[in-house]
């Protein structure tokens, strides 16, 4: 006789009593918080206090925290046994769940960004609200098209604190200057819609706050915007990366974007700025191109074109966006599928991108008529592609390197999926090119390579390829990594030596290590430059014959030839000839000897126009005779002079603005004689010295420079007191 098992459900498979309620008041318990968060977020500049605690500033962490409680809650349930009753027999997949999960830390990663942001607002190093001079132009159009139903936007800018002075001083001849974008606003226009909603009901029920459309709640509004909708764009930019990548790939290349670019600047400092909104605009054009590819209908056609549209309205360099749907009818040609109807979808996208630009052409006519909007003017046969991504002034890899696997990742993309590959190295190439062009390449005030924020959907999928790549050669050669870690430490323990040989820090007295790191760093940079510069740093000091490290202030400063350095700082503008160690020069307190009869210094200039140089210079000690100099200016003679023995000669050049070129431009010096100088302690018979070697070098010194200055010669004579000119070149 056998027993027979009867089926017993489990307590898993058992339906918690009112499950489908306790689950919906959950979700409606995260938007009812949410909409605290808002509240609390636009009236933040208010009051540390509102409505009873509900509202205010001190409110924002605790909305967030009851937010993340209630998410993290319905996350697990979501994903735990206890809902399978609520899926009719429907099996979710382990991918469901996980993207539950990622969607909840996407949320945390929001919350904290909005906290940050908040934080930094009520702190003294914050920039303040909507000031500067391009966040208040995009501003304007909400307060223009909702009060005043116009486009003039003098009252605007004057109601903004100390903005109609600035664009006074920047545009005297129009004061009124909007020439930002219309997208940025169309983005915000929800946000500040409810705000403005809100300073009612609040004003109604006998508050004392602001409706008039400009004051502070209505920029908190539209701040709360810009960190919305990229949290958004980040939700579809991991659904984009999921189409080729892993969960966790996704994800961590996703986070990259987001935290390790020059995005996060603008989503806790300056959310006022275009940049949010144009990385939104991006993301959203991607999750729509790779929706239903192969057989997209007119009305996907139709939306992908609207959402390049709107990218255009945001920043108008987005144009390149509709390389996208064209590329889809070259790649349709190439594989050799029926093209008819894509062509047609493609004819059908780039008509409703241009249909939706419209508005943004409207608007420019009713601005300046058939004159076309003033802007930073284009120099389209001499891009700055190799400062655009490497110098030191904003450059894309320079200061963000995670960037670079962008650009590299493309190659690992291509196994993946070689059309998209294509798509994303065309995009990226025009994106440097575009931007590159711009004469205010660095983009002025900036953190980062900004205008490179809306780009950065177009770099995830090659850092997810990358890291994927990476992951998996770590995996079948470990030894690379370890090779990698051992060779960074003996860096570091080499740079150390050299700390204590050269004196950085000390033997008998302990040493912060904030002067440690910071002295390694120091002598790591000017052996090495910025490692994320190369291959152009590495160029450059091969071309002039100095350290990888000058590249950095040498190809890196804007196009302005003002200039005041002396000590230290000297060292960046130091060509070939000059002893350029610190260390050196800080036994000279200061000074840097020019080592060759011929030695170069490095200077910035526009072309066509004409500088002063001033030069403070003295003899080394032992050279007890006159010293005869001779300079050039990009090797034409612009003049000489006479040091004299102990007293410091303050010279002035006159550079004519017939010899000057845009960029870098190189004065030498011609030194008439030199002395070979003992180096520092190496003086036979001096007593704590031990046994000196007659075969310890010395240096060659033929002038010490103690201080640089260039100015812009405007014809009202030097700029600064000077003992003694130069003479004209005879020659």
């Amino acid at each position: 006789m056998h027993d027979t098992e009867t089926d017993t459900p489990s307590p898993s498979d058992e339906a918690i009593p009112l499950l489908g309620l306790i689950v919906k008041l959950q979700v409606g318990a995260q938007a009812f918080f949410f909409a605290m968060l808002f509240g609390a977020v636009t009236t933040a500049a208010l009051n540390y206090s509102l409505l009873g605690g509900f509202l205010g500033a001190n409110a924002v962490l605790i909305h967030s925290i009851l937010l993340a409680f209630i998410a993290v809650q319905y996350t697990w349930l979501r994903n735990s046994a206890l809902c399978r009753p609520l899926l009719k027999d429907v099996e979710e997949s382990p991918q469901v769940r996980a993207d539950r999960w990622v969607r909840f830390a996407f949320l945390l990663v929001f919350l904290v960004c909005i906290n940050v942001f908040v934080t930094s607002l009520r702190g003294y190093s914050h920039w303040g609200v909507v000031s500067g001079h391009d966040s208040p132009q995009y501003y304007a159009y909400l307060h223009s098209w909702v009060f005043d139903q116009d486009l003039n936007f003098e009252n605007e800018l004057k109601a903004i604190p100390g903005v109609w002075e600035l664009m006074s001083d920047a545009h005297p001849e129009r004061p009124e200057y909007n020439v930002a974008p219309i997208g940025t606003a169309v983005v915000w226009l929800p946000f500040y819609l409810a705000g403005h909603a809100l300073m009612v009901l609040l004003s109604g029920m006998g508050y004392d706050v602001p409706t008039n459309g400009i004051s502070s709640p209505y920029a908190m509004a539209a701040a709360f915007g810009s960190n919305f909708v990229v949290f958004v764009g980040m939700l579809l930019l991991y659904r984009s990366l999921r189409t080729w990548f892993a969960t966790r790939t996704a994800f961590f290349a996703t986070l990259l974007v987001w935290l390790a670019s020059p995005l996060i600047w603008y989503l806790t400092d300056q959310p006022w700025m275009s940049h949010a909104c144009s990385f939104f605009a991006a993301a959203l054009v991607l999750w729509l191109w790779l929706r239903n590819r192969e057989n997209r209908r007119w009305s996907g056609w139709a939306i992908l074109g609207a959402a390049i549209g709107l990218a255009m309205l945001v920043r108008p360099s987005h144009v390149v966006l509709l390389v996208l749907p064209i590329a889809d009818v070259v790649l349709a040609a190439t594989e050799k599928r029926s093209i008819g109807s894509i062509a047609g979808g493609a004819v059908l996208a780039v008509a409703a991108a241009l249909v939706v630009f419209t508005w943004q052409l409207a608007t420019w006519w009713l601005r300046y008529g058939t004159e076309p909007p003033p802007g930073s003017p284009m120099q389209w046969a001499q891009p700055a592609v190799s400062q655009i991504l490497f110098s030191a002034h904003h450059g894309l890899f320079a200061l963000h390197p995670v960037l670079i696997f962008g650009f590299i990742g493309i190659i690992p993309l291509w196994r993946r999926a070689r059309g998209v590959a294509i798509c994303m190295a065309i995009l990226l190439a025009a994106y440097v090119y575009m931007n590159a062009a711009i004469a205010s390449w660095f983009g002025g005030g900036s953190f980062g390579m900004r205008r490179f924020v809306g780009v950065l959907p177009f770099m995830a999928p090659g850092i997810a390829a990358f890291g994927a790549w990476f992951i998996a050669f770590s995996r079948k050669r470990p030894a690379i990594p370890v090779a990698a870690i051992v060779l960074m430490l003996t860096i570091y323990n080499a740079t150390l030596v050299i700390q204590y040989r050269q004196g950085w820090s000390h033997f008998l007295r302990p040493v912060p290590f904030q002067q440690i790191w910071s002295s390694s760093a120091a002598i790591f940079h000017d052996t090495f430059g910025n490692p994320f510069s190369y291959p152009a740093n590495l160029w450059f000091a091969f071309k002039h014959d100095v350290s990888p490290s000058q590249y950095d202030v040498a190809m890196g400063i804007p196009p302005d030839a003002e200039l005041d350095v002396q000590g230290v700082s000297l060292k960046p503008y130091l060509g070939k000839g000059w002893q350029k160690s610190i260390r050196f020069a800080s036994l000279l307190n200061g000074a840097f000897p020019a080592e060759d009869s011929e030695s170069r210094l490095f200077v910035y200039g526009i072309e066509g126009h004409a500088y002063h140089v001033g030069l403070s210079m003295s003899l080394p000690n032992e050279m007890q005779h006159d010293q005869f100099v001779g300079f050039a200016f990009n090797g034409e003679p612009i003049g000489s002079a006479t040091l004299e023995p102990g007293r410091q000669s303050e010279l002035t050049l006159s550079v004519p603005g017939n010899l000057t070129k845009d960029g870098l431009n190189t004065l030498s010096l011609y030194f008439e004689n030199r002395i070979e100088k003992e180096r520092e302690g190496s003086q036979t018979g001096t007593e704590g010295y031990g046994l000196e070697m007659k075969t310890r070098r010395k240096y060659p010194a033929c002038a010490l420079l103690w201080r640089l200055r260039v100015a812009t010669d405007y014809g009202d004579g030097v700029p600064w007191q000077t003992e003694e000119q130069l003479s004209p070149q005879s020659e």
